[in-house]
């Protein structure tokens, strides 16, 4: 009998083993892949110009699917977290008017989805901005 359970037990941890490999892994969104769904989902023009037009298309990138880095650094749940953010990308000139160019959108999204902060030794070594280093004494 132990030596049935044994192999049970082995049987198992296999079989969980195969699973999990098996099992579809989440994959890390790429820039190339979400820009042809831009283009498929716009072919002609890549501005849109209402917030409910600027959602809905980038609803379909991965770099905003639920797992995605980007969900960890900005939180995008309101209109208003939504205007803040897409405020860099509308390119229209008059008050009030909105055309949101949904390619710098998509390049905004990547920026701070991967970029990567300055090294602490690297932030060291940059003087003050509008100061001057000291001079070093022997």
């Amino acid at each position: 009998e132990s030596s049935t359970r044994k192999h049970s037990q082995k049987q198992y941890t296999r079989n969980t083993m195969t699973q999990k490999a098996s099992s579809p892994a989440k994959t890390t969104p790429t820039y190339s892949s979400d820009l042809s769904k831009l283009h498929r989902t716009h072919p002609t023009n890549q501005v849109v110009h209402s917030l409910a037009e600027a959602r809905d298309a980038a609803s379909q990138w991965d770099v905003l699917c639920s797992s995605s880095p980007l969900r960890h650094r900005v939180k995008l749940e309101t209109d208003e977290e939504w205007v803040a953010f897409l405020s860099d990308c509308n390119e229209g000139k008059a008050s009030g008017e909105t055309n949101i160019n949904l390619t710098m959108l998509l390049k905004k999204c990547y920026g701070l989805a991967f970029s990567m902060p300055p090294s602490p030794i690297a932030v060291a070594r940059r003087p003050p901005v509008g100061g001057s280093l000291e001079p070093l004494s022997v």
